[in-house]
C-alpha cells in the first residue's frame, strides 16, 4: 500500500470531536507557546506560526493519542482545530 493509499481515518473514530480539539488545543498551546485560552479553534494553524514540519509531527503525535493511521498532510486538508476534529470524529467508510 503506498502512503497515498492508505486510510488516514479508521471506519470507527475513537475520540469524539470534543476529545480531539481538547488535544489540539493542548498540543499547540505547548508546542508554540500559546495559553490555551488564546486558541481559536477556527483559525488556520498557520496562525499558530505552524510549520510543515510541525504539522507532520502535530499528525504523528496526534496519531499515536488515537491509536489509529493518519495521513500526515492533514493539517493541509482539515487547516483548523475544528474542521480536523470533526474529520476525525465521523465515521468513514473503511
Amino acid at each position: 500500500m503506498t502512503p497515498s493509499s492508505m486510510p488516514s481515518q479508521p471506519a470507527t473514530p475513537s475520540k469524539s470531536a470534543a476529545d480531539i480539539q481538547e488535544w489540539l488545543i493542548a498540543w499547540i498551546a505547548n508546542e508554540m507557546a500559546f495559553s490555551p485560552q488564546e486558541i481559536d479553534i477556527q483559525e488556520p494553524f498557520v496562525n499558530f506560526g505552524l510549520s510543515s514540519r510541525q504539522a507532520v509531527f502535530m499528525a504523528g503525535e496526534l496519531e499515536d493519542w488515537l491509536e489509529q493511521p493518519l495521513d500526515p498532510r492533514l493539517a493541509w486538508d482539515y487547516p483548523t482545530i475544528e474542521k480536523l476534529a470533526d474529520y476525525l470524529a465521523t465515521p468513514h467508510a473503511a
